[in-house]
């Protein structure tokens, strides 16, 4: 053999060596990339009904995860029981536009995403469950990563007794409910319990709640605490007997509810307080949210804009709280300490340009407290006072106010 073809031989092997390798190596790529990708089809899952089908896909993933892809699947279905029962979490559930009445609970685990297509994917209650629709899985020693999105929760308090709320989380991390629209509460639309950190709520929709809050974040002192909450863009309208956005709490150790963003919502019909800081809360800030005292279940008589109660460094400032002159005892803003609350002093509350009228009552009311600012709001037109202070109250500022 000449050199010459040696050469040319040599360069041949090279490149055929090259090119095994390469295909050895796009075969294995493709491999960890459908292994990494981990996605089943549903409708192709055993099962008498959805609830089935989703149980098994979420087991054949197994502990490493993946997606279930429902997107597909339509119509009215049904779950006899929870999908997520014996799940290490790790799933994201996609569901199409589907109305999914169900049994139990669903139980969300560690790292789980919950999400549809908009309020067309509705998970229902079914009748006489008389629980709540989701939790989260680990109620002792909680659970972190879940998300809850673009879909419909219906509580069917029509159907329902109990205490039951349509979500309610305790001692979970790192969570977020966004784009959720809840409808039909038993108690709370939103409960969040104690030991709830970092977690989001934007732009969900609540609507007709019959017992509670739209939304509870934390638990009467010394029950309970929960931190690092941005509650913003929510809508919430007819609220029958308490509140629209409710944050309070402490514990028996010296811990308090803190550092909440409550920021940009928009309410009407809430027959008790629109927003309210309660007690034991800290650290707070109430801003730029727009509510309207009226059309309440059984009239807005007595319901209150935004309330600060027993509690400390709260500012509430660039808010528009609208009343009914013909509903009596309105307050537009509230600072109060009742003697039964156990979080601690009321103080360092801020007002500051804040927009009131046509209050069924007095526009600002401040009943007791130390170290109360009343900055730059406009208060107009109030059935009885612009703005009250009580001897109670002590340390108060006002300037800057514009009163009509």
């Amino acid at each position: 053999m000449t050199k010459l073809l040696q050469k040319i031989v040599w360069h041949y092997l090279v490149a055929a060596s090259l090119l095994q390798v390469g295909s050895n190596y796009f075969l294995l790529a493709h491999s960890a990339r459908s292994a990494g990708d981990n996605r089943i089809r549903v409708e192709t899952q055993q099962g008498a009904n959805m609830g089935e089908k989703l149980a098994s896909c979420i087991r054949e993933l197994g502990p490493s995860g993946g997606t279930c892809d429902a997107l597909s699947i339509s119509g009215s279905q049904v779950a006899q029981a929870d999908p997520f029962a014996g799940s290490n979490g790790m799933v994201k559930v996609l569901l199409g536009n589907v109305t999914i009445e169900t049994a139990q609970p669903w139980a969300l685990p560690d790292k789980v995403e919950l999400a549809g297509k908009g309020p067309g994917t509705v998970l229902r209650l079914a009748p006489g469950v008389n629980s709540n629709l989701i939790v989260n899985a680990n109620k002792e020693n909680g659970n972190s990563g879940i998300s809850i999105h673009d879909l419909a929760l219906d509580g069917n308090n029509a159907n329902e007794t109990g205490v039951g709320s349509t979500i309610h989380l305790r001692k979970v991390v790192d969570f977020s409910i966004e784009h959720v629209t809840v409808l039909n509460s038993v108690i709370h639309g939103i409960a969040l319990d104690d030991g709830c950190i970092r977690g989001k709520l934007l732009n969900n929709h609540i609507e007709n709640v019959k017992g509670g809050s739209a939304i509870r974040a934390g638990n009467t002192p010394p029950a309970g605490m929960v931190a690092f909450l941005e509650i913003r863009g929510n809508e919430i309208s007819n609220v029958a007997k308490a509140d629209g956005i409710f944050v309070l709490g402490a514990t028996a150790a010296g811990e308090h509810t803190h550092d909440i963003i409550i920021a940009g919502n928009t309410m009407n019909g809430v027959k008790d307080t629109s927003i309210e800081v309660g007690d034991g809360s800290q650290k707070v800030t109430v801003t730029d949210n727009k509510i309207t005292l009226s059309h309440a279940p059984d009239g807005s008589s007595g319901s209150t804009g935004i309330s600060v109660r027993s509690a400390q460094d709260v500012r509430v400032a660039g808010n528009t709280v609208i009343g009914d002159l013909g509903e009596q005892g309105q307050v537009g803003l509230l600072v109060w300490s009742p003697a039964k609350d156990q979080g601690g002093p009321l103080s360092e509350v801020t007002l500051e340009d804040n927009t009131v009228f046509t209050i069924g009552g007095d526009g600002i009311k401040v009943h007791t407290g130390n170290a109360i600012h009343i900055i730059r709001n406009t208060v107009r037109h109030s059935a009885q006072n612009n703005i009250l202070v009580t001897q109670k109250a002590t340390g108060v500022t006002k300037q800057g106010n514009v009163l009509e």
